[in-house]
């Protein structure tokens, strides 16, 4: 066995060190990922998010989207000001509406 390390050298120190940036980059991923979450969930909702991206960051079920009148759309994603426009009111109703949604989900899912 050790006439395999002496002869392959380069080659194991090659695979080690890719294998420890691998773990190395590979936390930086998962920690970035967990914050921006966290950091994602804690904020307000903004008149710019679309609805997949509301839908995505609080982790709301279809059926909670569909019963705020979000159906899925064949022209893309839609903004929260955008479907303001479309239903004629202001897009702090739209942004409450979507508030109170998360608060209900989110208290569903802590019981």
């Amino acid at each position: 066995m050790s006439v395999f390390f002496k002869q392959n050298r380069v080659l194991i120190f090659a695979f080690a060190l890719l294998l420890a940036g691998s773990l190395f980059f590979g936390w930086n991923t998962f920690q970035h990922t967990a914050h921006y979450r966290a950091a994602s969930q804690d904020s307000s909702v903004e008149a710019w998010m679309t609805t997949r991206y509301i839908a995505h960051t609080w982790r709301l079920p279809r059926e909670t989207m569909e019963s705020l009148g979000f159906e899925r759309q064949s022209d893309g994603p839609r903004p929260l000001s955008k479907i303001a426009d479309e239903r004629g009111v202001p897009v702090d109703t739209v942004i409450a509406e979507v508030e109170a949604a998360i608060a209900a989900h989110l208290a569903e899912m802590t019981q």
